[in-house]
C-alpha cells in the first residue's frame, strides 16, 4: 500500500479491526487486540457523540 493511503488508512476504524484480529490469531497477543478493541470504541464513541449532537430534536 502507498505510504500516504498507509497514513488514511490509521483513520478509518476497519485498520484497527485487522490489526486487532493479527494480534489475536497470528502472533497471540491479547493486548494488543485490547488496544485495539479499545481504539475501536473510543471511534465508536466519537461517531455517537456526534451523531447525537448533529440530530437532536429541539423544541420549537
Amino acid at each position: 500500500m502507498p505510504s500516504f493511503l498507509q497514513v488514511v488508512a490509521k483513520f478509518m476504524p476497519l485498520y484497527y479491526v485487522g490489526e486487532g484480529l493479527r494480534d489475536a490469531m497470528i502472533f497471540g497477543d491479547a493486548s494488543g487486540a485490547l488496544m485495539n478493541s479499545l481504539v475501536i470504541f473510543i471511534f465508536a464513541a466519537v461517531v455517537f457523540a456526534i451523531g447525537v449532537v448533529v440530530t437532536s430534536w429541539k423544541e420549537k
